[in-house]
């Protein structure tokens, strides 16, 4: 009887990241003292294109710059911690 093989799927690659972009990003949220700030939440999201999203478990999810990054905290929590990930990244350290 003949074999059938299941194919692995491919690796996902590691998308590729503007640095420049995120640390700027990142410089313009640490510039604010209260990430949950609705000024700040709107001007990413009119200006850098920001993307959000809520799980049915409370996860919060942001996204800008092909970067994303949850929280089950607050949406401020989830901005901060996009702001930490993408200096991170940029700094070649993640």
């Amino acid at each position: 009887m003949a074999e059938t093989t299941k194919k692995k799927p491919a690796a996902k690659r590691k998308p590729k990241y503007d640095t420049d972009e995120l640390r700027r990003i990142a410089d313009v949220i640490s510039g604010f003292p209260d990430p949950g700030r609705t000024d700040l939440i709107h001007r990413l999201e009119t200006e850098e294109g920001m993307k959000s999203r809520e799980t049915s478990e409370g996860r919060i999810y942001v996204k800008i710059a092909k970067l994303e990054v949850g929280t089950r905290g607050p949406m401020g929590q989830a901005i901060q911690n996009w702001g930490n990930r993408a200096r991170r990244i940029a700094q070649g350290l993640d």
